[in-house]
């Protein structure tokens, strides 16, 4: 029960393993661990430092430098999404900026100081405008993204009226969500379905008033189902099979503030905000 569960958070003791001196950067606003390496990731708005926990030294810097062919130009990009892609193998660090760019590095999860140097570890993989209607203010979201990894599916929102799946192996955008909030996106969270009978009753369980957009549709095929947030608290949710409403199929006002965090969890129709 609930008692148990708090008796054994209660019960954990943690011991510090490592201290990571950032002195010489900006406030840090992501930080992202490393699922198989001992390995974090961690980006104070101008770049990403890649930091070895077992050594507790960085071993590579990666500059965020504007980029081209974005909706607007500016001196800087600031960092504001960031993701682990092929972690069980090659992995690959996606970083997504206020202007709408996401690019992919190679060799970023890598411990080895050998190879990856602060001065030129890093090779950049890909690099694509994810996001190109994305609105040049100072303050908001930027890009916020969600990673399907068996699936290879990116989904992307922000400082946009837009939500946008991505087939990344492809760099080719599947569908552009309108989100019809007048405020930015602030959390996406993604899940792919399958065929399945089971996938469908569980969407089913979750949106009962999805039904009425569902009838017609072609329920066959795989599909993306994406949950949002949005700075007034407001969460939406849209499904890819869905063309009226711009994809919308549920919305509601849930909270008062900024939803900074979203999971969607896979078993039980169940997304925590």
């Amino acid at each position: 029960g609930k008692d148990n569960v708090g008796n054994s958070i209660s019960g954990m003791k943690f011991e510090q393993k490592a201290i990571l001196n950032t002195e010489n950067s900006e406030m840090t606003s992501i930080v992202l661990f490393h699922a198989y390496q001992d390995v974090l990731a961690i980006s104070d708005g101008t770049g990403v430092d890649i930091w070895s926990l077992e050594q507790g030294n960085k071993i590579m810097h990666i500059k965020n430098a504007p980029n081209l062919g974005a909706s607007f130009s500016s001196s800087t990009a600031r960092v504001t999404s960031m993701k682990w892609l092929n972690e069980s193998t090659d992995a690959l660090l996606l970083i997504g900026s206020d202007d709408g760019a996401v690019k992919i590095w190679r060799d970023s999860g890598s411990d080895n100081t050998t190879t990856v140097t602060s001065s030129g570890g890093a090779t950049l993989a890909s690099a694509f405008i994810a996001l190109p209607d994305v609105i040049d203010i100072q303050r908001g979201s930027g890009l916020v993204s969600s990673w399907d990894q068996h699936t290879g599916t990116l989904v992307v929102g922000g400082n946009s009226p837009t939500i946008r799946l991505w087939d990344l192996g492809r760099e080719q955008c599947l569908r552009s969500f309108q989100t019809g909030f007048d405020t930015c996106t602030t959390a996406i969270a993604s899940y792919t379905f399958s065929e399945s009978k089971t996938n469908f009753n569980y969407m089913n369980s979750f949106t009962p008033s999805l039904r009425e957009y569902t009838e017609d549709i072609n329920t066959q095929n795989p599909y993306s189902w994406s949950f949002a947030g949005f700075a007034d608290g407001s969460v939406g949710m849209f499904d890819d099979r869905v063309s009226s409403h711009g994809g919308r199929v549920q919305f509601s006002k849930e909270h008062k503030a900024w939803i900074v965090s979203a999971h969607l969890r896979a078993d039980i129709p169940e997304v925590i905000t």
